[in-house]
């Protein structure tokens, strides 16, 4: 589904366009208004010598194409890369600094190149509040932590994309769609909630 709308994405040249209301995308974007989301966010990566883009279904219907030529594969390649090293290091402290560096190397990257175009085109909006957005990454790029994007400038701290918006991640719209009108179990029916049923729990390692 994410690479049908991605081939329309790079199709249209920018445009917006009215979503459609049939085919396989049509169930999840009818539902998208009701479910407390703003929009669906599909980031796709280059694909046939095409650069990558982000496509924004949003909750009025509407979508919008977000080209991002910063979405290449050497910065998660790199990071992947890392992140393998590090588990197989098996503790090992300068492969976990190492692991450290190219995290926060890959979310200066994910803003610059992601995050922070989507929250500028979001900022249109004007909700008055943060918004739910609903990250839909396809390939490699679902390894990257994009609420963790940071902006980072010499004369202050970082500022991270989780403050400026509600994050949550889906294999797909259907399946978030699906998920959402699943019954869900009142928070005091919860075992765990109840002081009178103990939870246990169990570790190999031995306190220190």
């Amino acid at each position: 589904m994410a690479w049908r709308d991605g081939a329309a994405c790079h199709d249209n040249g920018g445009r917006r366009t009215r979503a459609a209301t049939g085919g396989r995308t049509g169930e999840p974007r009818c539902q998208l208004a009701g479910s407390g989301v703003d929009a669906f966010v599909y980031l796709i990566p280059p694909r046939f010598r095409l650069p990558g883009c982000a496509l924004v279904l949003g909750a009025d219907g509407t979508v919008d194409q977000i080209p991002m030529p910063l979405i290449v594969d050497e910065p998660v390649s790199a990071y992947q890369a890392v992140l393998q090293a590090v588990i197989a290091s098996r503790g090992d402290e300068a492969a976990g600094q190492h692991w450290r560096g190219a995290l926060t190397d890959l979310c200066d990257w994910a803003w610059d190149a992601v995050t922070g175009p989507v929250l500028a085109h979001v900022a249109q909006w004007r909700l008055g509040r943060l918004p739910r957005l609903v990250l839909i990454p396809t390939g490699k790029l679902g390894v990257v932590p994009w609420h963790a994007a940071r902006r980072a400038r010499d004369d202050e701290r970082p500022r991270y994309a989780i403050e400026y918006a509600v994050f949550t991640y889906a294999a797909s719209a259907r399946q978030l769609v699906s998920a959402a009108r699943r019954w869900q179990r009142p928070c005091g029916d919860c075992p765990a909630a109840r002081p009178s049923r103990p939870v246990c729990c169990t570790s190999d390692a031995t306190p220190q």
